[in-house]
């Protein structure tokens, strides 16, 4: 319903691309920052078994630099790789795994949840937008080319200067810290942080109503078969013969990562202008998709 509501806004011209970029920057700038750091300041990281997010992340990792190093051979651009590799490994866990997850299996299955959740973005989109950077940094040339450590450095401080990574940064130094967060403060990082999820899909509706889905179709493809399908395959074998995790954890860690392509992909396309429509298109796709492999992958993990 919310991505109708953005498609008809755009359709009736009431949000052009330009508008559209500045509500999203300030998504990006703002309410997504309050998200991030209200989640990762409330994570217990004492209790959390770390064979869990071991299973989701080895299994995306291997999968996240495959397609990068796959669109960089192509001719891509390290913020094309980026998107590209995003794409296909990072899953709508906020919007749609925590009430899947808490309907499915209640309590126990959001703590097991939520050790992915702490660092989906940290691990994630700090590889990103650390491989955007640095991309940036060794495609100047000439004599003001930097050399390696000088193009690191710069893209380690942007990185940890970035809208996304600073907040999880911080809010895992206040967890650690074990510090409650102020009542005012923790209201108001709630108010802004609930407002990020409607307004990302009403973006996207509009990006969609600017792009559709066939011009990112092809690449969006490519990024659901791995995210819909390898991605969870993956996290199941690794999670029940590997490292052999109960029956509960491989269960929830295999729905997370079956779970359609989330809205950060699309918020990282629209900062950096790179593969826009493929971004769009592969969360529409996906979450499409979604509707029909879900409720089987739910019935078979019970």
């Amino acid at each position: 319903m919310l991505l109708l509501i953005g498609w008809g806004l755009q359709q009736r011209g009431k949000l052009s691309l330009a508008t559209t970029r500045q509500v999203s920057d300030l998504t990006f700038a703002v309410l997504v920052p309050a998200l991030l750091f209200r989640s990762m300041a409330k994570i217990d990281f004492t209790v959390l078994n770390w064979a869990v997010p071991g299973a989701y992340f080895g299994a995306a990792v291997p999968i996240f630099a495959g397609l990068a190093i796959w669109r960089l051979k192509a001719g891509g651009d390290s913020a094309s790789a980026a998107v590209y590799a995003l794409g296909g490994t990072f899953s709508n866990t906020f919007m749609l795994g925590i009430p899947l997850v808490g309907l499915a299996w209640g309590e126990p299955g959001l703590v097991v949840l939520l050790m992915v959740v702490a660092l989906h973005s940290l691990v994630l989109q700090t590889s990103a937008i650390v491989l955007i950077e640095f991309g940036r940094g060794a495609g100047v040339s000439g004599s003001n080319r930097p050399s390696a450590f000088a193009a690191l450095l710069e893209s380690l401080k942007s990185t940890m200067l970035n809208p996304v990574i600073t907040p999880i940064v911080l809010g895992l130094a206040w967890s650690f810290s074990g510090w409650p967060l102020p009542r005012a403060v923790d209201s108001s990082l709630l108010l802004a942080g609930a407002a990020a999820p409607p307004l990302c899909l009403i973006l996207l509706g509009a990006s969609l109503g600017q792009f559709g889905l066939r011009a990112g179709l092809r690449g969006a493809t490519v990024l659901v078969s791995l995210k819909n399908f390898l991605h969870p395959l993956l996290v199941y074998l690794l999670a029940s013969f590997v490292l052999n995790l109960e029956p509960l954890a491989v269960a929830v860690i295999t729905l997370a990562s079956a779970l359609p392509v989330g809205n950060n992909v699309y918020l990282l396309a629209q900062r950096y202008d790179s593969q826009v429509p493929v971004a769009s298109a592969a969360i529409l796709l996906s979450t499409l998709v979604c509707v029909l492999t879900l409720p089987v992958l739910l019935w078979l993990l019970q």
